[in-house]
């Protein structure tokens, strides 16, 4: 979670917008829409309303006041508190930090420093711009790359482009922070706060604090790590980043990144690696520079391309190992969860895991050969599903129904929770949603055509596979990092961040299972490349990673991950036990993927064992199963559990199942 951030007639309407969202897209390239490509392209005003209600405008609390009109509103994003918000905040194109203002920016070289609970990566005050008057506007964007506009000034930076270019729309004049000095080969330097800063720019352009350029020319500003030849870099500044390409394939039991950055005259350039990507293949041995997220690795050229382990969705649990008194066991509590399920909520997190819980009671029922049980959870599911997703339902009630947001482009539930009318955590959400639809539609294929359009939208407001319709690509996921970003507007000074991991990676494997039971291949493709991509980062950067450079640290997992920053925090508390759970939950049958090494995971479980509460001891007992415990002694610790400590996604007979399946 991230706070302050997480009829008939109606239902043929948005099918057809559906499939303009999703269908004959390219599966495997992901761009974002140019500078007024979007205005160019729109339907008419009212295509994506004419299901859904718009969005009640005192839920609109904040504008992208700094964004192009056209562009398609970039929320969750690295850069999304440069657009929201009374003034711009920093972010994060690793391994720099940019600080933007009004009228101008500054680049800085973070050098991280680890305390007893954070990892700090904070932006810093390098070198700097300013353009005058001129304010800043975001005037495109797309995979890899934002472009600041500042009058007659367009500055561009890239994640993993260890430089900003500053380039001349008509001639214009500028001035830096500090003064500049003659170096070797026409490069510029400032020593500034210990790091040496260096610009490229045409001769005579630079003199002093004073820039001067014509119309078309550029400046290239960088920061030499110590370590790092300055030659190397001094090269990789011809190669000027200019836009950037996403591409995925499967290769075996891999799923294959290829990040491609578009330079001037295809000219190498040098990028930045995170360990994700250089565990994966990318080869980058052209030197090292810490950041928070670690140690990130240089290379010159013009991609990286890496691949990680692939994730196999599923939303099953096999019991054809369970005895006789185990299956018994499974069947009578399956009637006691069920009669034990509460109303049912109003908010689109609570009422996503509601659903959730339903669907694998469900699932466990049919598995256990439990007909009347599986007979009522079918009936309550399909009930709910079918309310919240009657197209025009929020045009006669307040809860249980969805709208469009029209002006930041996304679809928002209502009862909205946790600021997912902000954009918050809609794919935590949301996939609680995806995974419920697509077990109901697998047991009952007919219910698809009533509940999938509604179910389609979601789908399509956290992983459209392109720009289109008024909503970004890929919403929340961030391909260089390898992961998602939760905040909507990322109204913060440490950039976007995201919690829950495993919320995350139940999406994917939610946005998977309806893919398949949709029929839509170039959604399926896109699901499983987030679903390996997310959980090989969740296991690097939070629940796994290498802290060798942070002795400080006193921590073995990560449980909040900032564009600029680690914590061993949450939102909600600061119980040991929700650290580590907020990384479990919902502990869905896909979770095999949270499987580390045995010493990893146990020191894991220790730190989250320091907690007296009692919080999420459910999913605790899972991972002790994962991290190579005793099955026996879980069912019989998780048997005398009392129900205050079972999550409300979870239930004994699902984790019950859930154990005796792994």
């Amino acid at each position: 979670m991230t706070f302050g951030r997480g009829r008939r007639s109606a239902v043929v309407a948005a099918a057809a917008v559906v499939a303009a969202l999703l269908a004959g897209c390219t599966p495997t390239v992901h761009r974002a829409a140019p500078a007024n490509a979007a205005s160019a392209s729109a339907p008419a005003a009212g295509s994506l309303t004419a299901a859904l209600g718009t969005l009640p405008s005192a839920s609109a609390q904040q504008r992208p006041s700094r964004l192009a009109a056209g562009l398609p509103v970039p929320t969750n994003r690295w850069f999304s508190g440069l657009v929201f918000g009374a003034t711009p905040q920093p972010v994060f194109p690793m391994p720099l930090s940019y600080s933007a203002t009004s009228h101008g920016f500054s680049i800085g070289l973070p050098r991280p420093v680890a305390t007893a609970n954070t990892i700090f990566g904070s932006a810093v005050a390098g070198l700097g711009v300013r353009f005058g008057g001129a304010a800043l506007q975001v005037a495109h964007y797309d995979a890899l790359t934002v472009t600041s506009r500042f009058g007659d000034a367009d500055v561009l930076a890239a994640e993993g482009w260890p430089y900003v270019a500053v380039t001349a729309r008509r001639a214009m004049s500028a001035s830096f922070t500090a003064p500049l000095t003659a170096g070797t080969g026409g490069i510029e330097q400032a020593v500034i706060g210990g790091t040496t800063y260096a610009v490229k720019a045409p001769a005579g352009a630079v003199s002093g604090t004073g820039l001067r350029l014509a119309a078309g020319q550029r400046a290239v500003l960088w920061a030499i790590p110590s370590g790092v030849s300055a030659s190397t870099l001094a090269a990789g500044a011809d190669g000027v980043v200019t836009g950037s390409t996403v591409q995925h394939s499967t290769s075996g039991a891999r799923q294959v990144t290829r990040l491609s950055y578009r330079t001037t005259g295809n000219r190498p350039t040098v990028l930045a690696a995170n360990a994700v990507q250089q565990s994966g293949g990318a080869g980058c041995r052209a030197g090292s520079v810490l950041s928070s997220l670690g140690t990130l690795s240089l290379c010159t050229g013009r991609t990286i391309t890496s691949h990680v382990a692939a994730v196999r969705p599923s939303d099953s649990v096999d019991l054809g190992g369970a005895s006789a008194a185990q299956l018994s066991a499974i069947r009578a509590q399956l009637t006691r969860d069920l009669g034990a399920t509460p109303a049912e909520p109003a908010d689109t997190y609570a009422g996503g895991k509601w659903l959730y819980r339903l669907a694998n009671l469900l699932t466990v029922a049919k598995a256990a050969h439990a007909p009347t049980a599986a007979a009522d959870a079918r009936k309550r599911l399909d009930a709910a599903l079918l309310e919240w997703t009657q197209a025009d339902g929020c045009r006669t009630r307040a809860v249980h129904c969805f709208v469009h947001d029209e002006r930041i482009g996304g679809i928002v539930g209502l009862q909205a929770s946790y600021g997912s009318d902000q954009f918050n955590d809609h794919h935590f959400h949301y996939g609680y949603f995806l995974y419920a639809a697509a077990v109901a539609v697998a047991d009952q294929p007919s219910l698809g055509k009533r509940i999938g359009p509604v179910i389609d939208l979601l789908a399509a407001d956290i992983a459209s596979p392109t720009a289109q319709q008024g909503l970004p690509a890929l919403r929340v996921y961030d391909p260089w990092a390898g992961h998602s970003w939760a905040s909507g507007y990322s109204p913060f000074a440490d950039g976007n961040n995201q919690e829950s991991t495993s919320e995350a990676v139940n999406a994917w494997n939610g946005l998977a299972l309806w893919a398949q039971v949709r029929g839509r291949t170039d959604v399926r493709s896109t699901a499983d490349w987030l679903l390996a991509n997310e959980a090989a980062a969740a296991k690097a950067f939070w629940l796994a990673p290498d802290l060798r450079a942070f002795p400080g640290f006193q921590h073995s997992f990560v449980s909040l991950v900032w564009g600029g920053k680690r914590d061993s925090a949450t939102w909600f508390s600061a119980d040991p036990a929700a650290k580590l759970a907020i990384q479990l939950i919902p502990m869905s049958p896909a979770a095999d993927y949270l499987r580390t090494s045995r010493t990893s995971m146990r020191a894991d479980l220790a730190e989250a064992r320091a907690s007296k509460t009692g919080l999420f001891a459910d999913y605790l007992l899972m991972d002790e199963v994962l991290a190579g415990g005793s099955k026996s002694a879980a069912l019989r610790a998780l048997a005398a559990l009392p129900a205050k400590e079972i999550d409300s996604a979870n239930s004994k007979a699902y984790a019950a199942a859930w154990i005796l399946s792994r």
